[in-house]
């Protein structure tokens, strides 16, 4: 569409009057040309008059425009798919916001091409008076969803819009509309999952506290809804963060508030549920299922490593021939002095023999330990049994071996006491493993004492 250039100069006016929030330019050039607010916009996007006041704040213009031509707030829209009150909320201008909420309150409830109603941008650009404003004018927004079926929010928290997400929580109390905090988007996320996998501590207690401060004793977030693909808020923690020292501090607050894993819960769900008349036996991989899985990147990650550790074992378990173990095979008794405490600590005559102890207990030690773990990890499983009859077998060809390799020589124990290589060898793994399994056992007691004596001097 072409417009008279006369046309075009007056409208260009009227655009630097409502950025300048001039009014008295506004009734010179509607009296010169009353179209400029009724007809068509200058641009194929819509940007009127009201649109440009609007985003720069300009408050008297908007209420001018207003008096002059109210359909403008009503029918027009930008290229964004805005309407006038998105664009104020989303720049924060709360006067504007209140101007057009007292002049229709419906038109909160506008949507864009995207379903967002102005409240969604809002707590999209993290503009909390705004989204103050738009609460009180209609409460009714905080239950619109966007074509995701996000609520506010959602959109506040994947937008990293704390403030505005606090303001929100304050507003949903106020207005006694809780039961928002456990709705899902297209998803099936509710904001604990999405404050969960963005590490928003500081979010997660102040949402976890509304379950302990609950008077009577509702339960106002669950800490265990299952989004869309059956994952609990936990879950996502464990599959998007790191071992860092927040993400332990996350996994305790969640672990206290009763979080569990999502294959945890579904076998406790089920196990709560009264049996049915005629019960059917349970298929093997069900009546296997623990109570608590690792999720699956963790597990899969643990396999790959235990199983390539495992092989090297398997592949090593000859010495490498700078052992010389020809020489060392040859003796059938000790040389003199080769008691334990001199093969474990070493000495320049028998050197031979310490390097063969110390590569074959490291060795033992390392298959064995594999193989526990990875009997452990595939235990739960379809199919268990085979997978275990393999390692099983494995195991005994890996004994196999390295009773066959293993140079043979004794030890002097106590006094004339005297034990063969292979079976110290062996005794030394077993009890390598058994200082190596304490001592983290130790360790993570440790590290829990400390991260929970820590958690309560964050909460004090």
């Amino acid at each position: 569409m072409s417009f008279p250039e006369e046309y075009v100069t007056l409208y260009l006016r009227l655009l630097r009057a409502a950025e300048k929030d001039d009014t008295r330019e506004l009734y010179i050039l509607h009296e010169q040309n009353s179209l400029l607010l009724h007809g068509p916009s200058l641009w194929g996007e819509n940007e009127n008059p009201l649109h440009v006041s609007c985003k720069h704040g300009s408050v008297r213009f908007v209420i001018e425009v207003l008096n002059l031509n109210p359909g403008l707030a009503r029918r027009r829209r930008n290229s964004d798919g805005f309407s006038p009150m998105h664009v104020a909320s989303a720049n924060g201008h709360v006067e504007i916001v209140q101007v057009l909420a007292d002049f229709d309150s419906k038109l909160c409830l506008v949507e864009d091409i995207e379903d967002r109603v102005p409240l969604h941008v809002a707590a999209m650009k993290g503009k909390g008076d705004a989204v103050r404003a738009l609460v009180h004018a209609c409460p009714e927004s905080l239950r619109k969803l966007t074509c995701r079926g996000e609520t506010a929010l959602h959109v506040a928290l994947k937008n990293h819009q704390t403030g505005a997400f606090i303001v929100l929580l304050e507003e949903i109390q106020k207005w006694k509309h809780e039961d928002l905090l456990n709705w899902k988007d297209i998803e099936g996320n509710t904001v604990l999952h999405i404050v969960t996998s963005r590490k928003l501590i500081q979010i997660l207690e102040l949402l976890l506290s509304l379950n302990l401060n609950s008077t009577n004793g509702t339960v106002m977030v669950d800490v265990n809804s299952i989004n869309g693909r059956g994952y609990t808020p936990l879950d996502l923690h464990y599959e998007t963060t790191a071992n860092d020292m927040l993400a332990r501090e996350i996994r305790i607050v969640l672990h206290d508030a009763g979080a569990v894993e999502g294959r945890s819960l579904n076998h406790l769900t089920a196990a709560a549920q009264p049996p049915p008349p005629q019960p059917s036996p349970p298929s093997t991989a069900e009546s296997q299922l623990p109570q608590k899985l690792l999720p699956v990147k963790i597990r899969n990650s643990l396999l790959t490593v235990l199983i390539m550790a495992a092989t090297f074992a398997f592949t090593s378990s000859n010495p490498p021939n700078y052992f010389n173990l020809q020489v060392v095979s040859d003796v059938k008794h000790p040389p003199p002095g080769l008691t334990l405490s001199s093969l474990v600590l070493g000495s320049k005559s028998n050197n031979q023999y310490r390097g063969i102890f110390y590569y074959m207990m490291f060795n033992i030690a390392g298959f064995l330990a594999s193989m526990c773990a990875i009997l452990v990890l595939v235990r739960p499983l379809p199919h268990s049994s085979v997978v275990s009859f393999v390692m099983v077998t494995m195991f005994i060809a890996y004994l196999l071996v390295v009773d066959k390799i293993m140079p043979s020589f004794s030890v002097i124990l106590l006094g004339s006491l005297e034990i063969s290589s292979t079976p110290l060898v062996w005794l030394s793994a077993l009890a390598f493993i058994f200082c190596g399994f304490m001592i983290s056992l130790l360790v993570k007691l440790f590290h829990g004492v400390y991260n929970r004596w820590k958690s309560s001097r964050g909460h004090a």
